[in-house]
């Protein structure tokens, strides 16, 4: 596995994300107060929630958006591929970099709270439908939402 402090690897979910020291050196955000507001003001949690939501919403797209055959999938290809090869981790974290861009700059990134401050009421779940054009980009380039290993093909997480 490839292992940076750029981003943090949840071997349970087979997710990476970013890490904030990336997003503080790297793109130049002390994320946590860059979110911080009235209705959370958690410091300790709001950045890593806010990192592992920006993941999840492109691993989401991946998994919806991925080829399936009778063999495998793209998104078990792309979690092994990202964790494994570098070309594919480098690429994930520009898709990654994307993504929180989107996600600040939309002002979605209040989901973190669980409120819609605008309405005063709990946020909807299409938030996952709102990726960056940049990100699907970069994966596309990459070969994310096409290349197939055989699920028998790729070893366990503990392998990596």
């Amino acid at each position: 596995m490839i292992i940076t402090s750029d981003m943090v690897f949840d071997s349970n979910r087979k997710r990476f994300r970013l890490s904030n020291d990336f997003v503080y050196n790297e793109l130049g955000t002390d994320l946590a107060n860059a979110l911080i507001d009235e209705f959370d003001t958690n410091l300790s949690t709001i950045a890593d929630r806010t990192l592992k939501e920006t993941s999840n919403q492109l691993y989401y797209y991946l998994r919806e958006n991925g080829v399936k055959n009778a063999y495998g999938n793209a998104y078990d290809t792309a979690s092994y591929l990202i964790a494994t090869n570098q070309d594919w981790y480098y690429s994930f974290i520009d898709a990654l970099s994307a993504q929180l861009y989107k996600f600040i700059a939309s002002g979605k990134a209040t989901a973190n709270t669980g409120l819609n401050l605008e309405k005063g009421t709990k946020i909807e779940t299409n938030i996952l439908d709102d990726i960056s054009k940049e990100a699907i980009s970069i994966m596309k380039s990459a070969g994310m939402f096409h290349t197939v290993i055989r699920t028998e093909d790729i070893p366990p997480v503990e392998e990596w």
